[in-house]
């Protein structure tokens, strides 16, 4: 029987088929496989990568632990390791993990930045890729990351309402807690611990443990002297030279400036002294206060609590006695300056109006008071403003006429031409509101003026804390993002607030404030957080 061509050519081809879609069935499961062990080494890759950065970072940051190169490095490279091993465990997925390794090094240009090296391996077994001979994978990774040291000054009020509303011991801690989050031997600390007058720890690398002891001695008393505090602070990381290093001041407060700190000497009543029961015009040859030799410079302040009239007060030594932390008589008339023969102040502080002329056009530092009518920002003082920054519109209050004539302040204190005593002056140190108005603003250009007219090019990154508490003065929201340099905020209200002078040309502050004490130490140590995150 004769068959047809075509029924010889189907077992052909049937033939091939089942070669062909055994080559198919191999080629695209190879393929498939090779998909699938090339998913999962790319998910391990991916994973070993992120921990790598985690444990690089946490190298990094553990550097602030220990007193020396070495014990830093091993504090280091544990720490490294126990990231890595946290998020990377041996047997994950299968793997076979090795401990990493972690090498710590100084740059060899800036010696205030180091580094954390981590280098780490895994094998990953392969499923599908088998049957081509292939049972594992190699993956490898690499981070590094940096710190760079940092010198940090506190600037610490101790006024008398931290004491009166329980906040010190709270804030102290806060305090204690941050600084332990730096590393001695490297990072360099210390602090301006103020009332009316200021203690200062200058900044060291073995701040352990004589900045805690410090902190740790701080007592409530005296007024706000905030401007002349932060200027300490500022002029001690100037000192240190270092723009390689990451530079900060913290500022914590309760409440409001309310302190000026000034040489006084040529705002003495020219002739007698002025008492305002016997002599109000002050007429007379008494000799004047001080001796008109040495200086006289100390404190002075308000305690009417921003009221147009009320109680003010002076005129202290600005530092405290024989450099104590805390003064428990820090206000009194007890601790006002030796230059004292012949001064109303000398036997009852609230009367150190009659001793003066007027409120200071600048403070001790040449930081203004007052849009100065003499020719602010150029007309004397300790400093010379220059580049057009320092406008009047920049001012924190600008003064206006009213509050400048006795009507306007409540003063009615004439003006004595013969003495220099009355009018503007007079009634300038009479007003508590007039003496906080001028501290705001001599604090306002401190941060100003570091900015704008930096000392050895140091610009500081500011951070922030306040307390607001049911008593006393409330913390001005305003004020504290001048200083800090932050863009925007609330105000006590909890209406949005601009910052006018903010300036991205500078370090961007951060300000953050409470109403629960017990939420001091919390806030402490998100700012050492931030401080170490930024050292990276």
């Amino acid at each position: 029987m004769l068959k047809r061509k075509s029924e010889y050519n189907n077992h052909g081809e049937k033939g091939i088929a089942i070669i062909l879609a055994t080559l198919t069935i191999c080629i695209f499961g190879a393929m498939i496989g090779l998909a699938i062990d090339g998913g999962i080494a790319f998910f391990l890759k991916a994973r070993l990568g992120q921990a790598m950065d985690a444990a690089s970072l946490a190298g990094a940051r553990s550097l602030a632990r220990g007193a020396d190169i070495g014990t830093q490095a091993a504090n280091a490279t544990t720490t490294a390791q126990n990231y890595f091993a946290a998020n990377f465990p041996n047997n994950f997925w299968g793997c076979t993990v090795a401990a990493p390794t972690v090498t710590v090094w100084e740059d060899s240009v800036n010696t205030h930045i180091r580094y954390v090296k981590v280098v780490g391996n895994v094998t990953t077994p392969l499923y599908f890729m088998r049957v081509l001979g292939f049972t594992t994978a190699s993956l490898s990774s690499t981070a590094t990351a940096q710190r760079r040291d940092v010198n940090i000054m506190l600037v610490l009020d101790r006024s008398s309402s931290m004491g009166g509303n329980g906040a010190i011991g709270p804030s102290i801690a806060g305090a204690v807690s941050f600084v332990n989050d730096f590393a001695a031997g490297r990072d360099e600390l210390g602090a301006v611990i103020f009332g009316a007058n200021y203690y200062l720890y200058q900044p060291t690398v073995n701040f352990q443990p004589g900045l805690i002891n410090a902190i740790n001695q701080t007592t409530s008393s005296g007024n706000t002297s905030s401007a002349m505090a932060l200027w300490v602070a500022y002029q001690q990381l100037a000192n240190l030279n270092q723009p390689g290093a990451l530079n900060v001041i913290v500022f914590f407060t309760d409440g409001l400036p309310n302190g000026i700190t000034s040489d006084m000497t040529k705002y003495r009543v020219r002739t007698g002294i002025y008492n305002k029961t016997t002599n109000p015009l002050g007429n007379g040859v008494t000799p004047q206060c001080g001796d008109g030799i040495n200086p006289m410079v100390g404190v002075f302040s308000q305690w009417g609590g921003f009221a147009a009239t009320g109680s003010t007060a002076g005129f202290w030594n600005p530092t405290t006695p024989g450099n104590i932390v805390s003064d428990s008589n820090d206000g009194s008339f007890s601790e006002d300056i030796s230059n004292d023969a012949g001064c109303n102040f000398k036997t009852n502080v609230n009367n150190m109006y009659e001793d003066f002329s007027r409120i200071p056009d600048y403070d001790y530092n040449g930081l203004p008071t007052w849009q100065a009518a003499t020719g602010f920002p150029n007309n004397g003082g300790a400093w010379n403003y220059t580049g057009g920054w320092a406008l009047t519109t920049n001012m924190y209050y600008q003064m206006t006429l009213p509050w400048l004539t006795t009507a306007g302040s409540g003063c009615t204190t004439p003006y004595n031409s013969l003495t220099g005593f009355g009018g503007v002056g007079a009634c300038g140190l009479q007003s508590p509101w007039m003496i906080g108005m001028a501290s705001k603003n001599a604090a306002d250009f401190a941060a100003q003026r570091w900015r704008n007219q930096p000392l050895n090019n140091i610009v500081p990154k500011v951070f922030g804390i306040t307390l607001t508490e049911p008593t006393g003065e409330q913390p001005d929201p305003m004020f504290m993002l001048r200083v800090t340099n932050t863009p925007s905020g609330f105000d006590n209200n909890g209406n949005p607030i601009t910052n006018p002078i903010y300036s991205s040309t500078f370090p961007t502050g951060t300000y953050v404030n409470t109403a629960d004490k017990g939420e001091l130490q919390q806030l402490w140590h998100s700012i050492a957080s931030q401080v170490l995150h930024l050292s990276q």
